[in-house]
């Protein structure tokens, strides 16, 4: 995990760095390889607690293009950074690091913004959707919805192989990384089958967890799965 903050100033009051450092220091826990504070104006702050994975020496964020136009900080992981960062070098873009975050940042000049996302109890966004912050009006629009088709004619048998499929290629692809893959077991089966397939493309360490609450209690079961798996 990382810290991320953001703060867009669109009253009278105007942003103090120094309260925008503290509150980033503040989740040096999330992120405890560097950090990064950008404020521009008084009225808009983004900062960065990093827990690196990809680009371990260059990949510091905030991340901004040539221009210094667009800053960028950004939690996750974008699975065909490849492909992007050579459809983004095709359109004239030069790359400073290695880091996914830096596709994120000249993509947005080809694809649009990507999405914002906001606390419950302010105005939480919807899936699929982004918020634009601009001249001091905020307003939210829909990028994209997921179709929920069903086709009745799907065979059972198929549905099962075909969704293995997907989770061993999900899983398989979201291993891009500078740094050895780890799993928490708790012993139920989203995080068993993650494991399992992740050990079937590299090997692992794994990390059996015990509750403080004990009706959560998965250790007993977390033992035997670890083993299953072929983890260290």
């Amino acid at each position: 995990m990382c810290g991320i903050l953001r703060i867009c100033a669109l009253g009278k009051r105007l942003i103090d760095p120094n309260v925008a450092a503290r509150m980033n220091a503040a989740s040096t826990h999330c992120g405890p390889d560097n950090d990064g504070v950008f404020v521009e104006g008084n009225r808009v702050a983004l900062a960065m607690r990093r827990l690196s994975i990809i680009d371990r020496a260059d990949g510091d964020q905030r991340v901004s293009n040539e221009g210094d136009t667009v800053q960028v900080v950004y939690n996750g992981e974008i699975i065909n950074d490849a492909s992007l960062r050579e459809e983004s070098k095709s359109k004239v873009h030069r790359f400073r690091t290695h880091s996914d975050t830096e596709v994120l940042v000249h993509a947005t000049s080809i694809y649009g913004p990507e999405p914002l996302t906001m606390f419950e109890g302010i105005d939480e966004l919807e899936v699929g959707s982004m918020l634009i912050a601009e001249n001091g009006s905020v307003q939210k629009c829909r990028y994209w919805r997921l179709d929920y088709a069903v086709d009745s004619s799907i065979i059972f048998d198929h549905c099962v192989e075909g969704l293995r499929h997907q989770l061993d290629w999900a899983v398989n692809t979201g291993m891009i990384s500078d740094v050895p893959p780890a799993a928490f077991i708790s012993g139920i089966v989203d995080s068993v089958s993650i494991a399992a397939l992740v050990a079937r493309h590299r090997t692992i360490q794994s990390v059996p967890f015990r509750s403080a609450t004990r009706r959560l209690e998965r250790h007993s079961t977390a033992r035997p799965c670890r083993g299953a798996c072929s983890t260290t």
